[in-house]
């Protein structure tokens, strides 16, 4: 196995020199029997910046053909399986962060670690799902997918009573099927509401409600 690195470094700088052809990569003779791994801990996604030349995150046709995976940090989305580039012919694989870090949907996914097997040119990565995460449910929903429901402030704050059950009764589901991976811990909750039309006044005080059963109550 020939294993290399590249530590967080500043996007547009890594980006250039890469573009640039500034970066060597000191490879065995016979690399070819070698089973050649990168790991790397920057921007995966083109970001927000203004402009079409963004140089914010590192494009994987930068990186050499010659790599078989590519394990990719910085990322906290958690993928189970590797991801082949057909482009560049290597496999990308991001294991993503151990814990939910913003109240994201894509946060809300199962976090776990990846053991990778590798035989010859072959590998596989096996995933295992970590047990000391805090249980993070999120939900989104329009108020205007209920208004035959809604003439008044009360009825929306008690439809997202409703919502907030129904997340609390997940977390209580997966405690009796994987008790280790729902642990006792305090769970987050997250709902997304789009109340175009509808006043939102009182949702703290709806919250409030559940000190003691969620985690962020703010």
């Amino acid at each position: 196995i020939a294993l290399y690195g590249i530590g967080s470094i500043k996007d547009e700088r890594l980006y250039l020199a890469l573009q640039n052809k500034k970066v060597n990569f000191h490879r065995p003779d016979d690399f070819k029997n070698w089973f050649n791994i990168l790991i790397v801990h920057q921007n995966r996604f083109k970001g927000h910046n203004i402009g079409k030349n963004k140089k914010n995150y590192l494009p994987e046709s930068f990186i050499p053909s010659f790599f078989d995976l590519v394990i990719w940090g910085h990322e906290h989305e958690c993928f189970t399986e590797p991801v082949y580039n057909s482009e560049v012919g290597f496999h990308v694989y991001q294991p993503g962060s151990s814990v939910a870090t913003s109240l994201i949907q894509a946060e809300a996914k199962t976090k776990c670690i990846g053991l990778c097997e590798i035989n010859g040119d072959r590998f596989r990565i096996i995933p295992i799902k970590l047990e000391t995460v805090r249980p993070f449910i999120y939900s989104q929903f329009e108020l205007r997918q209920f208004a035959d429901r809604i003439t008044n402030q009360e009825d929306i704050e008690k439809l997202i009573e409703e919502k907030i059950e129904e997340a609390l009764a997940e977390v209580n589901k997966g405690r009796e099927s994987e008790p280790k991976m729902y642990n006792d811990l305090l769970p987050i909750i997250r709902l997304k509401i789009e109340y175009s039309g509808y006043a939102m006044t009182r949702t703290n005080f709806v919250v409030s409600k559940y000190s003691g059963k969620i985690a962020n109550l703010n």
